[in-house]
C-alpha cells in the first residue's frame, strides 16, 4: 500500500529551449514517475528515461502506466536487456529477443511517448537500423508468395523450422498451411494458402490448435539480432580472420557460423556480421528528450568495470576468442558525445551548483504509514497522518483484494471512497480515496503548483 498526497496537480517545468542540460531535484518516491508522465503529455517528442539498472527500469515503466492519462496517445515502451553477463556463453531467451526486436522496430516510428531503458542495456552496440528495417516484411490477404523463396527468407532471418510451433522464432509449413510465431507477437499465426495466394491469416492457440481471430495483415521481424544470410556469414568469416590470429577452423564458433548455425552466445560477436553497428540513439527520434535518473553515472562506471573484468577473465579461454569491449559496448566518451545532441534532464536530489539550470520541485519523502490487518489498531498510523495532513489523500492498493481489506478496516465516515484510477482522483474533489494502483512508493507535494 502507498499513500499519494497532493494539494494540486503537479505541473512539469520544461527545460528552457536554449539550455541543452537541466537538472530536476526534490522528486522523491513516485513523484519522479508522475513528473515524467506529465512532462511527456506536454511534449510533441519522445521522452527517453535512462535508469541505473534493469529493476529500476521495470519499476519505472510500471509506475508510468499508472500516471499516464492515455497510453494510446502517450505510449510507454520498455527496451529489455539481454539478461546475460558480458561475454556470456549463453544466448538470451527468445521471448526477450522478441520484445527487443519489436521495441526497436517501433522506436523507428515513435514520434511521442516515453521510452525506458537501463543504462547497462543502452551501452550495447546494436544491429544496424537499416538491416532491421530492410528485413522486416509483411504478409497480406490476397498476397501471392512462393513457398520455396518464403522458406529461404525465413531461414536467412533465423527462424527455426519445427513440427509444432510453440515459441517465438519458430515456423512450420505443412502443405498449404504456414504456422509461424513471429517476433514481437504474443501468439502464433496460421497462414492458409489457396494455390500460392494468402487466403486467410488467423491467430491461434498453440496448445489447442484452435483459431482465435482473423486478421488482414501480419508483420514479420527477423528472429535474431544477428543475420545468417550468406553475405553476413562471409563478412563474419572475413572479420574473424582480421580480429583473431591462428587457424579459424579450430574454433567451434567459427565452424558453426560457417555452416549457417547460431551457437549459444553468438550475440557477443554481433559486430562481425555487419559493416557497422548502430546504437540505441540511432533508433530514437532526433528531437527526443533524455532524462537521466539518479545514480546513472555511478552505474555506468560500475558496468564498465564489470565489462573489463569479464573481458580479462574470458579472454583466457583459448577455445573462444572474444572481441575487445570497444567493439561491443559504448564507453563514457561515446555516451557523452552521442547524448550531447539531445536535450537532457538529470534527476539529482543532492545539493547542486547554483550556476546550473536547476529546477526544484516541492515534494517530500513519502511517510511510512503501514496498515496491518492483524493489529488491534490497524489504521492507527494512517488515521494520524490523515488528521495532520491538510491536502487530499489517495491510498494506492496493489490488488483488488488488498483494496477491499483496507477499505473494511475503516468505519463510518472515515472510509475512503473507491476511485477508478489516478486520473479520476485528480478530476474529483474527494478528500480521501482508495484505488488499485501498482506503484513502488508514495508521493507528497507540499504546496500548490500551477495545474495542468
Amino acid at each position: 500500500m502507498s499513500v499519494l498526497s497532493r494539494q494540486s496537480v503537479l505541473a512539469p517545468k520544461l527545460p528552457i529551449e536554449s539550455e541543452k542540460k537541466s537538472y530536476w531535484s526534490r522528486l522523491y518516491g513516485s513523484a519522479k514517475s508522475l513528473i515524467i508522465a506529465n512532462t511527456s503529455s506536454q511534449m510533441k517528442n519522445p521522452v527517453v528515461v535512462i535508469t541505473k539498472d534493469v529493476l529500476s527500469a521495470v519499476n519505472l515503466a510500471n509506475e508510468l502506466q499508472q500516471f499516464v492519462k492515455n497510453t494510446e496517445e502517450t505510449p510507454i515502451k520498455f527496451f529489455p536487456d539481454w539478461e546475460t553477463l558480458p561475454y556470456d556463453i549463453y544466448s538470451p531467451y527468445q521471448d526477450i529477443l522478441s520484445e527487443r526486436l519489436k521495441t526497436l522496430y517501433e522506436l523507428t516510428n515513435l514520434s511521442s511517448g516515453i521510452v525506458v531503458v537501463p543504462i547497462t542495456t543502452l551501452m550495447h552496440r546494436l544491429l544496424p537500423i537499416d538491416h532491421l528495417l530492410k528485413n522486416a516484411f509483411s504478409l497480406d490477404l490476397g498476397q501471392k508468395i512462393n513457398l520455396d523463396d518464403f522458406r529461404k527468407r525465413l531461414i536467412r532471418q533465423g527462424y527455426n523450422f519445427v513440427s509444432h510451433v510453440t515459441e517465438h522464432g519458430e515456423v512450420c509449413i505443412r502443405g498449404s498451411l504456414i504456422d509461424i510465431y513471429p517476433m514481437g507477437k504474443n501468439k502464433p499465426f496460421r497462414v492458409d494458402l489457396l494455390d500460392n495466394e494468402i487466403d486467410s491469416i488467423r491467430l491461434f492457440d498453440p496448445e489447442t490448435q484452435r483459431s482465435i481471430e482473423k486478421i488482414d495483415y501480419l508483420r514479420i521481424l527477423p528472429a535474431r539480432e544477428i543475420s545468417l544470410a550468406d553475405e553476413n556469414i562471409a563478412r563474419f568469416r572475413e572479420n574473424w580472420r582480421t580480429c583473431f590470429q591462428g587457424n579459424p577452423n579450430q574454433y567451434p564458433i567459427y565452424r558453426d557460423v560457417s555452416h549457417s548455425l547460431a551457437p549459444a552466445g553468438i550475440e557477443y560477436y554481433l559486430p562481425l556480421f555487419y559493416k557497422e553497428t548502430s546504437t540505441f540513439f540511432d533508433y530514437i527520434d532526433d528531437n527526443a528528450m533524455l532524462v537521466f535518473d539518479e545514480e546513472v553515472d555511478a552505474a555506468t562506471e560500475s558496468f564498465l568495470e564489470d565489462i573489463a573484468s569479464r573481458y580479462q577473465q574470458e579472454s583466457q579461454n583459448s577455445e573462444r576468442p572474444i572481441l575487445s569491449p570497444d567493439k561491443i559496448f559504448l564507453d563514457v566518451d561515446d555516451l557523452d558525445n552521442i547524448s550531447k545532441k539531445f536535450t537532457q534532464i538529470h534527476i539529482n536530489n543532492l545539493k547542486m551548483d547554483s550556476d546550473l539550470n536547476f529546477i526544484e520541485y516541492d515534494s517530500s519523502m513519502p511517510m511510512n504509514v503501514p496498515v496491518d490487518a492483524r493489529s488491534k489498531e490497524p489504521t492507527k498510523l494512517l488515521t494520524r497522518f490523515l488528521n495532520e495532513f491538510k491536502g487530499r489523500v489517495l491510498v494506492a492498493a496493489e490488488t483488488k483484494g488488498r483494496l477491499e481489506i483496507i477499505s473494511q478496516l475503516f468505519k463510518g465516515d472515515n472510509k475512503p471512497l473507491i476511485i477508478e484510477d489516478w486520473v479520476s482522483f485528480l478530476k474529483s474533489e474527494i478528500k480521501f480515496g482508495i484505488t488499485i494502483m501498482r506503484i513502488e512508493s508514495g508521493l507528497i507535494f507540499n504546496k500548490s503548483i500551477l495545474p495542468l
